[in-house]
């Protein structure tokens, strides 16, 4: 059997994208992953879009080690470009509904309402839930600061953020739950911004900068909206393995 899988660019994370009617329902999802994610297409995750009757699509997550993600910001603007969405729609993201659209070449989506924030949930150390839960720690340098292993007691359970501040601008880096430190992160970059307008009375909308790219984080209505560009990179068709 074959299905098509589409790959997807944002601020320099890749997505494998495919739609999971065209997948038999007794695949494991996990393996499928991995399979995918690890192959000679390599990807930081794999996306499955599926119908929900109470929304728009439903969205799944899977990393590249097969672990499901609560939601991944710059994997909601893959998606919105991979459906092609026309209008506003409703993305159920775990155990959350949010909402995104395309305006001109961005795909923009709210990441919701900001849950759980604790300043100081250890010392120096932020914690706030963006659609996935996140520590957020400033340091002086963040090219020159030891992430992995600052991570290494926390990654588990978290993503861990870095962020240095400069001239009202935000620099960042993030250690990812079952990736490692990835190129940039939505939910973190949302994240950053909302720890960053309490603890460093920044206010909002920001330009955060990762390694990958540049990802626009605004307030509105307290939700958090994350704008990013998704660039297709290719489709092609994959034979499911008899494994998988």
């Amino acid at each position: 059997m074959s299905f098509l899988v589409s790959k997807y660019r944002v601020a320099g994370n890749d997505f494998l994208l495919l739609e999971s009617a065209h997948l038999p329902e007794e695949t494991d999802l996990s393996l499928l992953a991995r399979t995918l994610c690890q192959g000679k297409e390599g990807a930081d995750g794999l996306i499955l879009a599926r119908q929900d009757p109470e929304v728009d699509v439903a969205m799944r997550i899977f990393n590249a080690d097969g672990g499901e993600a609560e939601g991944c910001g710059n994997g909601l603007c893959a998606l919105l470009q991979f459906l092609q969405v026309e209008r506003t729609c409703r993305i159920r993201m775990g155990k959350r509904i949010v909402r995104g659209f395309r305006e001109g070449d961005l795909s923009v989506v709210s990441l919701g309402i900001p849950e759980g924030t604790e300043c100081n949930f250890a010392e120096n150390i932020h914690f706030v839930h963006t659609g996935a839960p996140h520590l957020v720690h400033f340091v002086a340098d963040v090219d020159g600061f030891p992430l992995k292993s600052f991570a290494e007691p926390w990654h588990r359970e978290f993503n861990v953020n870095i962020a240095t501040v400069k001239e009202k601008s935000l620099f960042v880096r993030t250690y990812e739950r079952g990736v490692g430190e990835t190129l940039s992160c939505g939910t973190g970059a949302a994240a950053v911004a909302w720890i960053a307008s309490l603890v460093q009375g920044i206010q909002m909308p920001l330009e955060l900068f990762f390694r990958g790219g540049c990802l626009r984080i605004s307030c509105e209505e307290d939700e958090l909206m994350l704008a990013n560009r998704a660039e297709r990179l290719f489709s092609i068709y994959t034979e499911k393995s008899s494994k998988v």
